[in-house]
């Protein structure tokens, strides 16, 4: 694989401008575990973190992957790793399972003592720039740090051998929050089960921020 080819595809610069101010306050919790079983909520956060996921990772990989699944978002719902930003006019006494349509945002929350970790990282592209994605990363955040969490990591997948775009823009987002590169990682020897739908040399680019 050439490393070097200068006509490698360059995906949308999404959110390249802030969207304007939401119309109205969002919700960032974590959900109770009824909500694993519906099917409508699993299905509407699988598509949404993949349809988000296969925009930002255009050239990084092929039009078979998809960065997750029904069974997976239901699995990481009953753990309580998964948070929500919402509308809050979805939930209501009578319906408190919110409408899938008012979920705009997800991020998955992990710890790994003394470290915690977000990923799985979605907000979906009407409100990206909007304070969302920072609103979900600050909840992620104050959660492991009320956990006992000393630092927070994530993880970012990046080509090597060319620059994308959007991946540069999101790294200068997290080093304006605190984060700083730690080390790299090659993405073909730790995930070998998803080499194949690479169609670029890729690595882990791993950032932490101290919390305490």
């Amino acid at each position: 694989m050439d490393r070097s080819d200068s006509t490698k595809p360059i995906p949308p610069t999404l959110a390249a401008t802030p969207n304007p101010p939401l119309s109205q306050p969002i919700t960032v919790t974590i959900p109770p575990l009824s909500l694993a079983d519906s099917e409508s909520i699993t299905s509407h956060l699988t598509t949404l973190i993949n349809a988000v996921y296969t925009t930002t990772e255009a050239g990084i990989f092929g039009p078979t992957y998809a960065r997750t699944s029904p069974s997976e978002v239901r699995k990481f719902l009953l753990a309580s790793e998964l948070a929500l930003a919402c509308f809050p006019s979805s939930s209501h006494k009578s319906q408190p399972t919110p409408a899938p349509s008012y979920i705009i945002g997800v991020i998955r929350i992990a710890a790994h003592p003394p470290i915690g970790d977000f990923g799985l990282f979605a907000v979906d592209p009407i409100y990206q720039g909007s304070g969302v994605g920072g609103k979900l990363i600050h909840f992620a955040e104050k959660t492991c740090k009320e956990r006992g969490m000393e630092k927070m990591q994530c993880e970012l997948l990046v080509p090597v051998g060319w620059e994308h775009p959007f991946k540069r823009r999101l790294q200068t987002w997290y080093e304006r929050m605190g984060y700083a590169v730690v080390r790299r990682e090659e993405f073909r020897k730790d995930f070998y089960e998803l080499a194949g739908h690479l169609v670029t040399e890729a690595e882990l680019a791993i950032f932490e921020k101290k919390l305490v």
